[in-house]
């Protein structure tokens, strides 16, 4: 059966596609090609980390901490997202 095989696929091409967009600076059009990652899987660590981060660069602290805080549920040693979170908190503080 290659059903789960071509969704782990398509979860593949969303964050790669998304990942570029989000280094051309397309934010928009990053964030729909990352959700559509989220969408196929809701914990996906790359996913909330990339979201986060593309919230981040358009200084959307606040939602971006909301992805950020997700992903530590899920990897609540990750030392990059803990480091973003902070960045995001501190920004939030000025």
């Amino acid at each position: 059966m290659l059903y789960p095989q071509v969704i782990k696929v398509d979860l593949i091409i969303f964050i790669l596609i998304g990942y570029c967009l989000k280094s051309l600076k397309q934010y928009d059009e990053s964030l729909k090609f990352l959700n559509q990652a989220l969408s196929i899987n809701p914990n996906h660590t790359f996913s909330l980390g990339y979201i986060g981060n593309c919230l981040q660069d358009q200084e959307k602290y606040e939602e971006a901490l909301i992805y950020y805080e997700r992903k530590l549920k899920i990897y609540p040693n990750d030392q990059w997202t803990k480091n973003q979170k902070e960045f995001c908190e501190n920004q939030l503080k000025k």
